[in-house]
């Protein structure tokens, strides 16, 4: 292991729309000093810089239509090079925010950055909610029209439509969220479930509770996490 990748980490967080990953994934970027590499965001971006490839370019009809990008674009053009730069440069380690969505990504991303760090130093969260609490959330939330990434929740974070986005400059409201959360939910089932087998059977591998409340939530992840060594 070269010295530039040594005590470095990784941590993947999955679970389906809804379950809290960001909120999760917030708390330990900022208590584990790790970057939060947030698949959708740094597809976009690397799509913007790469419009003149006809492949890349359909990725953008995929991420508007609601579509998964295609996993081989995403491995091999987006976040392993990514991955190891920040691997490689002044971070901690990295925390994957919903990735790998899908078994291809699951068969070769954990395994490309165990080779590198070590395959001791990769974990996977897996945060699990009951179906009919994540439509009430959906229902529940508002997005900021400036950026989609920005999201709360009317319940737990005492916003309300057309609200300053507390994280920007846009205005709370509410998606059309009945169809997209339908189209997201059978998407997790029927391409990430797969991959989440998979890490099961060939890497570490912990499940959460995604039903209390975020605080309780994020407990557990600490004590889960710190029993691999990873806090």
């Amino acid at each position: 292991m070269s010295r530039h990748f040594k005590g470095k980490k990784a941590i993947f967080f999955i679970g389906p729309p809804g379950s809290g990953k960001d909120t999760q994934t917030n708390l330990l970027e900022e208590k584990l000093g790790f970057y939060k590499f947030i698949t959708g965001d740094e597809g976009l971006r690397y799509i913007s810089e790469h419009m003149d490839d006809p492949f890349t370019a359909k990725q953008k009809e995929n991420y508007d239509s609601g579509l998964l990008y295609d996993p081989e674009w995403l491995v091999e053009r987006v976040q392993k090079g990514k991955a190891v730069e920040l691997l490689k440069g002044g971070y901690r380690g990295v925390i994957f925010s919903g990735s790998p969505r899908t078994l291809y990504e699951a068969e070769r991303l954990p395994e490309i950055l165990g080779d590198i760090i070590g395959k001791e130093n990769v974990i996977t969260v897996v945060i699990e909610v009951d179906e009919e609490e994540l439509r009430k959330r959906a229902k529940d939330r508002l997005v900021c029209d400036k950026d989609e990434n920005h999201t709360f929740s009317i319940r737990l974070d005492g916003v309300k439509l057309g609200d300053v986005c507390p994280e920007g400059d846009g205005r709370l409201g509410r998606k059309s969220l009945d169809e997209e959360i339908d189209t997201r939910l059978r998407q997790y089932e029927e391409r990430t479930r797969p991959g989440i087998d998979y890490l099961k059977k060939n890497g570490k591998v912990v499940f959460i509770d995604g039903n209390p409340a975020p605080d309780k939530v994020g407990e557990n992840i600490d004590e889960a996490l710190k029993k691999e060594g990873f806090l």
